[in-house]
């Protein structure tokens, strides 16, 4: 092997490497966005779902108080 081929396998090398490495930077991003996409998701659910129960436990209480006769009401 001459000097000449080495260098031209080394360029070669390099190049791919470079490739590589911009590949594996655009699928980190992809990865990010995904993984931000997937958490945004999962907290708007997981807001949605207290806010309902936070609904339906005080509907529950004003029909509880609504149809409670007033001698039976507790203080408080």
């Amino acid at each position: 092997m001459n000097d000449t081929h080495i260098h031209d396998e080394i360029e070669l090398l390099l190049e791919h490497h470079d490739q590589a490495s911009r590949r594996l930077r655009r699928l980190t991003f992809l990865l990010a966005v995904v993984v931000a996409t997937v958490v945004a998701a999962s907290f708007t659910i997981v807001v949605k779902t207290v806010s309902s129960a936070i609904r339906t436990v005080g509907s529950c209480w004003a029909a509880r108080k609504s149809l409670m006769p007033q001698s039976l009401e507790l203080d408080g």
